[in-house]
């Protein structure tokens, strides 16, 4: 069974003869950085984590995430506490939103080759309509926004 094979077994709840093996969350460069000294070759460095997860004995499987936010929005605030309180606070987040995609289209071409050749798996997320507001107003306040809200969702 090859990787393509049973990464569509497990999607389908198939019997499979292991499980696939990758990392959907990558490596941080300190992670990197601490393998090298542990004996990861020089050559593999951060911008080619998936060279370094072949090297590792992972499949090639390969996850492409189109965020709705530029990396202006500050990830501590965005992720945790929030940077919308109020419709203001929108209004002055909101060209900050929905960026455009096509260096990330760009780097999925050569992926898209691979997975025609049935040598990866490839696959694009998107933020849902749940996360993304959370992550803009936290839980917390999103929640809220609903109950209080109900006609706009």
């Amino acid at each position: 069974m090859n990787h393509v094979e049973r990464f569509r077994a497990v999607m389908n709840f198939q019997p499979v003869d292991r499980l696939p093996r990758w990392e959907w969350a990558m490596w941080w460069d300190q992670t990197i950085e601490r393998w090298h000294r542990e004996g990861l070759p020089d050559k593999l460095h951060f911008s080619q984590v998936f060279d370094i997860a072949e090297y590792f004995g992972l499949d090639p499987y390969q996850q492409f995430w189109l965020s709705t936010t530029t990396t202006t929005i500050e990830a501590t605030q965005h992720h945790v506490e929030g940077v919308v309180a109020n419709m203001d606070d929108y209004r002055r987040i909101k060209p900050r939103l929905y960026p455009d995609h096509a260096r990330a289209m760009e780097a999925m071409h050569p992926w898209w080759e691979r997975q025609r050749r049935g040598e990866a798996v490839v696959w694009a997320s998107f933020e849902g309509f749940f996360w993304f507001p959370r992550t803009l107003m936290n839980i917390e306040q999103l929640s809220l926004a609903f109950y209080d809200h109900p006609a706009h969702p």
